[in-house]
């Protein structure tokens, strides 16, 4: 007998126990193709718009049923997105890791923030309000990833800085040629207002309508095909490199656990105004290039924000 956990389409082959420290565990669907996050890095020139589609619909999907069933992931990033292809050349994208979800009535057991930093909702640093709508903010940032092929934020560390810049609108920017559709969702999916991002099944119709419409040329729908046959066309031009740290800091490869705490926020982060959250400006900053390997290891000083935009340690 197989079973699949809520929310996800890998199979669960059964338990089994680990005979070292007695720890049981679960035998999941081995997949193939192994995290997003490492998929993209290896194979973002050999993606059309229309795979990158299929990605994004399989893992909507994923995402909506998770909520319908009423649960929050709580810890939603590429590397917990797993990759599967079959003997007939299909690929399928898991959500995986599932260690810190929760029914979405018990979100205040989350006492801390956990997470991969660039993924984590403003609402989350500020508040710890993990919900059905953070994960959504999680789910655009996954689409710009899936857009350049490249780690959200991948120049700056993740610390404290980084957070406050979030805070006060940062987001990743998308490579040349994205569709102006594209854009808009993830954007939506990405506002600093909780109440205004659209929820899971209404992001997997609109990406399910313009998957079928470039699957099948849909001749109807010219503007939506166009563009993405557009974007396809620049892709072999794009740069897939990830420029060297300048730290020596080694490029982050793959995620490590992504269990670690974000150590208490600080008076002022923990603060900040909902007010202020609602009208939060767009930063000017492109994404970065280097992904270190500094997942969510913050220890907040004492700063000031000043016309959101100057900080003062």
């Amino acid at each position: 007998m197989q079973f699949r956990i809520v929310g996800s389409n890998l199979e669960v082959y059964g338990i089994t126990q680990n005979t070292t420290n007695n720890k049981y565990l679960m035998v999941f669907q081995y997949a193939n193709k192994g995290s997003l996050h490492e998929f993209l890095l290896s194979n973002i020139r050999q993606l059309n718009w229309k795979s990158k589609l299929k990605q994004l619909v399989d893992i909507s999907e994923n995402l909506m049923n998770l909520h319908k069933a009423e649960y929050i992931h709580g810890d939603f990033h590429s590397g917990n997105i797993l990759q599967n292809q079959f003997i007939n050349g299909d690929l399928i994208s898991y959500i995986a890791d599932l260690g810190l979800s929760r029914k979405k009535d018990e979100s205040d057991l989350y006492d801390s923030i956990y997470g991969v930093l660039p993924y984590v909702a403003p609402e989350v640093l500020i508040e710890r309000s993990y919900t059905q709508a953070s994960d959504i903010y999680s789910f655009g940032i996954i689409m710009t990833e899936i857009s350049t092929g490249k780690p959200p934020h991948y120049k700056v560390e993740y610390d404290e800085i980084l957070a406050i810049k979030i805070c006060n609108g940062l987001r990743p920017e998308f490579t040349k040629g994205t569709p102006v559709c594209y854009i808009q969702l993830a954007n939506k999916c990405m506002d600093a207002n909780p109440s205004n991002r659209p929820n899971a099944s209404e992001i997997h119709k609109n990406l399910l309508d313009w998957y079928k419409i470039v699957d099948a040329k849909g001749k109807n729908r010219l503007t939506i095909l166009n563009a993405f046959i557009s974007a396809d066309e620049i892709i072999p031009t794009l740069s897939t490199e990830l420029p060297n740290d300048k730290n020596g800091l080694t490029i982050f490869k793959a995620f490590k656990s992504a269990d670690e705490i974000i150590p208490t926020l600080s008076t002022e982060l923990s603060n900040y105004s909902k007010d202020k959250l609602t009208r939060l400006r767009k930063w000017d900053f492109s994404i970065s290039d280097d992904y270190y390997d500094d997942v969510l290891h913050i220890t907040l000083p004492k700063f000031y924000i000043i016309n959101n935009n100057s900080i003062y340690i």
